[in-house]
């Protein structure tokens, strides 16, 4: 278990019987050293640090000890397989496993005994003072909704051998609404986007991914290039689609394709000769800037100068690190640059 760090809030009303307080917690990405050396208070058997929204300071007791200045010897009756954080007033500080509940994580939940979930879904207790929801069920990769029952669209790209592809490539994925119009015209509204990042084996030319939306067009992007992979008209949830990519689908940049002349005219008059590359001279324009970068609460979540992309642009549920060459891990955090062949080397597509 990692510290992060802790807040401090005070309670205005402290004569009255019941507290109940509304407030916005933002977690930290990462942990942040808050040990202080100019700490007014003496902690015995622990650390002085100070709060992430104060400049109070306070003791983190260490192992065994507990009390303002962590000189109290203390024994947890926690459950074996739950942790202790601490004693306060005589009484532990538990935290429970996600089958066990209870003030010391004796007690076991007997709805995930029979495991509700299906195809190896782990069943989470839900905490019944806040949800109406008896437990959860984490879904395996390929599987999704309440009880893990429904499957996921499965993506599966295989890239010509004439075509240098790289060890990680970037799928977008885009969901276009037509939204009716009362003068019975069709307003073409941004699209949905998502993006997956998907690792492809050394002597390897093909991946595949799971994607739980819909969606119309599929991009495949590795080495500055992309490419149209798939393309339907009317999007169905849970397709099983398997794409050969071909330099023939490679999408041709606006300065390849127009010269100086037609680069040199404003937005809106240049728009005016997108359908001239195009064999039936239509051109189906629509938003999609691939240079887009996401953080997380106004921070980069990856390090090392990774991008951080999302699979939804207002509401996401999967966030995963691209990273640069010789830097690997969920994000980006492990390196092999200025070091020989190594087994993270070896193994990086996989970490």
């Amino acid at each position: 278990m990692i510290y992060y760090g802790s807040m401090y809030y005070s309670i205005r009303y402290s004569f009255l019987s019941v507290h109940r307080l509304s407030l916005r917690l933002d977690i930290p990405i990462r942990e942040v050293i808050t040990i202080s050396n100019i700490c007014p208070l003496k902690c015995i058997h622990g650390q002085c640090r100070y709060f992430l929204n104060s400049d109070k300071y306070f003791c983190q007791w260490l192992d065994g000890y507990s009390g303002m200045l962590c000189k109290v010897n203390n024994t947890c009756d926690c459950s074996s397989d739950s942790i202790c954080i601490g004693v306060v007033k005589n009484r532990s500080i538990c935290i429970c496993p996600h089958k066990k509940f209870g003030q010391r994580c004796y007690l076991k939940s007997a709805v995930c005994i029979l495991n509700p979930c299906l195809n190896r879904g782990r069943c989470i207790v839900g905490d019944k003072k806040f949800s109406e929801t008896e437990y959860y069920c984490l879904c395996p990769e390929g599987f999704m909704d309440s009880i893990c029952k429904k499957k996921q669209s499965r993506i599966e790209l295989i890239f010509a051998e004439t075509i240098s592809i790289s060890q990680s490539s970037l799928i977008h994925l885009f969901y276009i609404s037509s939204i009716p119009r009362p003068s019975t015209q069709l307003y073409l509204a941004n699209p949905t986007r998502a993006t997956l990042i998907s690792k492809i084996k050394y002597y390897e030319h093909s991946t595949f991914t799971y994607y739980r939306g819909i969606f119309h067009l599929i991009f495949v992007e590795f080495n500055e290039h992309r490419y149209l992979a798939f393309l339907q008209q009317n999007s169905t949830p849970a397709t099983k689609i398997s794409v050969t990519i071909i330099p023939e689908h490679h999408c041709i940049s606006i300065p390849e394709l127009f010269d100086d002349h037609i680069q040199a005219l404003l937005r809106w008059h240049r728009a005016k000769y997108y359908h001239v590359p195009d064999i039936d001279r239509h051109a189906n324009c629509f938003k999609f800037d691939y240079k887009s970068v996401y953080n997380y609460l106004g921070s980069n979540y990856c390090e090392n100068d990774g991008q951080l992309y999302q699979d939804n642009d207002t509401c996401p549920t999967l966030s995963s690190c691209f990273c640069k060459k010789c830097y690997y891990g969920s994000r980006c955090q492990i390196t092999t640059k200025g070091f020989g062949l190594s087994l993270n080397d070896i193994l990086g597509y996989s970490i």
